[in-house]
């Protein structure tokens, strides 16, 4: 049975302060004519309490802040010799002082936190009194107070309750902690980890578990020292990377900072646990170093990793880019002729004859056919421009939204006489 362990606390110092300075002040007004009879007394399941102070306000929360520290040591004493507790196994060598300091720091912090000490109040004050008190020689006046307030058996053992289910509580939270280590499986999950391991070492105050608290931080907050970037795939223009932290991956949700020296058009997208890295190489050159660097943010640092990007000898040397402008002679005919006018890169040394480009756009029935017998010089950007030699018509206009994107094949013709074709899809521009 847990006994109420307060019996020395109840001890009223302002009666003794009273009798030994009787006479070196007088009494200019009170509460009551008399003082009660439970003044500088001991009563059982109450506890007696005084405070002097030049303000009576300020008298008044001395007494209730002794109150609450009262009620904590009741606790502590209890709990100490508790054998349900999970801190009483970890007192040890008769270090029960060091205990009680601690047990009572932390509790004043977590007050907040019981429900019984958040009821502390001055309106459940059973009995009170006060009296203003005047030095003879100083003429100095201050104000005693003094409370009874009740704490009774049973609020004592609900208390404890209340103190072991929390306790209890944060056990159990750092066990699950402690085993989900060697299971990590997110970054987002080692951020959470070392958040709630830090409001525990701020609980935890026997040595014991704050020491597992500590482990545990140094291991979680070591992960983000071996975590490395894994490029999982290296498809040219569609490449997948992903987080290994001793060879698991780890999925993130926040997405990599991508750049390039050569690529453009950048983006990232998840994929479960790997994110998509996309990106246009038709400016990259198989004699250059291309690559793309891949940045998280872990933790408040900067992991940064750069990835080589190989061309295939298979990849066409001329690619379209950029906004295809088609231009109308006489737009407001049905049938017009019209001029193309589209950028090139030429990612290689050597240069080529375009001899055909034709265009599918959802303006005209028809593809169009353009023949420009133009020669692109070697490596970077040129403008071919040709107009058609026949007249189109154009389509129907139709309700809803028309799309802005032309797919075409470019032809051209290498120095061996070679004609290579490739594939495309660009937005385009009109002057009608």
């Amino acid at each position: 049975m847990i006994k109420l362990k307060i019996a020395l606390l109840s001890i009223c110092l302002s009666f003794i302060t009273s009798t030994i300075s009787a006479q070196s002040y007088k009494i200019k007004d009170s509460s009551s004519k008399r003082a009660p009879e439970w003044f500088g007394g001991m009563q059982p399941g109450v506890i007696i309490t005084s405070a002097i102070s030049e303000d009576i306000e300020d008298a008044k929360r001395q007494c209730m802040d002794d109150v609450r520290s009262r009620i904590i040591e009741s606790v502590a004493l209890n709990v100490k010799s508790s054998s349900e507790s999970n801190i009483s196994q970890t007192i040890v060598n008769n270090k029960v002082s060091s205990f009680l300091d601690d047990f009572q720091s932390t509790m004043r912090s977590q007050a907040a936190n019981v429900p019984y000490l958040t009821s502390i109040s001055h309106s459940r004050v059973d009995g009170y009194y006060w009296e203003m008190r005047v030095d003879k020689e100083s003429k100095k006046s201050t104000f005693l107070y003094t409370i009874k307030y009740p704490f009774s058996d049973s609020e004592l053992r609900s208390l404890v309750r209340a103190f072991k289910a929390q306790d209890d509580r944060m056990e159990s939270q750092l066990k699950e902690i402690e085993d989900a280590y060697s299971l990590v499986s997110s970054v987002d999950q080692v951020k959470m980890a070392i958040n709630e391991l830090t409001t525990l070492k701020d609980y935890f105050f026997d040595d014991v578990r704050s020491n597992r608290v500590t482990v545990a931080l140094k291991n979680y907050s070591d992960i983000f020292s071996n975590i490395f970037i894994k490029r999982v795939s290296d498809e040219l223009g569609n490449e997948r990377y992903a987080l290994l932290f001793n060879e698991r991956v780890l999925s993130y949700s926040k997405s990599p900072k991508v750049t390039s020296n050569t690529a453009y058009e950048i983006y990232t997208d998840k994929d479960d646990d790997e994110w998509l890295v996309k990106y246009n190489y038709s400016t990259m050159y198989p004699d250059e170093d291309n690559y793309l660097d891949i940045t998280w943010n872990l933790n408040g640092k900067n992991l940064k990793e750069r990835f080589y990007v190989k061309l295939q000898s298979s990849s066409k040397s001329l690619i379209p880019m950029g906004v295809v402008k088609l231009i109308a002679n006489q737009s407001d005919s049905a049938s017009f002729h019209v001029e193309l006018i589209m950028t090139v890169n030429n990612n290689s040394n050597e240069s080529y004859v375009v001899s055909e480009v034709v265009l599918q756009t959802p303006l005209f029935y028809s593809d169009i056919v353009f023949a420009p017998d133009v020669t692109v010089g070697s490596k970077g950007h040129q403008v071919v421009k040709a107009k058609t030699t026949d007249a189109y018509t154009k389509a129907a206009s139709k309700s809803g939204v028309v799309s802005k994107i032309t797919k075409g094949v470019i032809t051209y013709i290498d120095k061996n006489n070679k004609k290579v074709s490739a594939s495309f899809s660009l937005p385009f521009s009109t002057n009608w």
